[in-house]
């Protein structure tokens, strides 16, 4: 399974840097970012990635928001290319981590929801094991 992930200038190189930090060398995931230089050279960039990878390879596409450009684009030329593809979006660090070390996306999903909390409304504990 290969995982790319696709966002708006930033979040994706910073999700996947910050795994990379927690988990290790990540390999198997790639990230490409709409910036200001547009949506042409983004999808350029994105088909540079393309050609790396095997039709027959499993592909999680993970994308900032729903319905952004980056995702549908990318979405886009995957299903043209003839991709096996699974399109998730609204990624999390959270949903990342537990993609890359369960490989199962219906538990990414379910890590990538229970990762959105409001912290203030938690009793308070005095755990001061926590070095996240």
């Amino acid at each position: 399974m290969k995982i790319i992930m696709v966002s708006h200038q930033g979040f994706a190189s910073g999700v996947l840097s910050a795994a990379k930090f927690i988990v290790g060398d990540l390999p198997k995931i790639e990230s490409v970012e709409l910036d200001d230089r547009g949506i042409s050279t983004f999808r350029s960039e994105f088909q540079k990635i393309m050609k790396q990878i095997s039709l027959s390879e499993k592909i999680v596409l993970l994308s900032d928001i729903p319905a952004g450009s980056p995702g549908n684009s990318a979405f886009e030329l995957l299903t043209e290319a003839g991709f096996d593809t699974t399109y998730l979006s609204g990624c999390n660090l959270p949903m990342v981590l537990d993609l890359v070390l369960s490989n199962n996306i219906d538990s990414a999903l379910k890590a990538g929801k229970g990762g959105l909390v409001d912290v203030t409304a938690i009793p308070e504990t005095n755990d001061e094991d926590d070095d996240f």
